[in-house]
């Protein structure tokens, strides 16, 4: 019969290091996707403020129109509740 390389110590602070390192990996991911997406909402915005239609704020930001259109009616509720 073979026997494992790693005591059973070894095994678990390997396994234990290995679902750390992955959550750490997922954090990062998600953090990453979050900005791009924020960065995504900025262009939309920017490009709506310039006067441009939403189908151009959807090309240039790379968001759907749909959401072009839900981020523009969130951002004018925002300025008529702070006016």
């Amino acid at each position: 019969m073979e026997r494992a390389a790693y005591t059973k110590a070894q095994s678990e602070a390997y396994n234990k290091w290995k679902i750390d390192t992955l959550t750490v990996s997922s954090m990062f991911n998600a953090a990453k996707e979050e900005g791009e997406h924020n960065k995504a909402v900025e262009v939309a915005l920017r490009t709506l403020e310039m006067g441009l239609t939403i189908e151009d704020a959807s090309k240039l930001s790379g968001l759907p129109p749909e959401q072009i259109n839900e981020i523009r009616k969130s951002a004018l509720s925002r300025l008529n509740s702070t006016v």
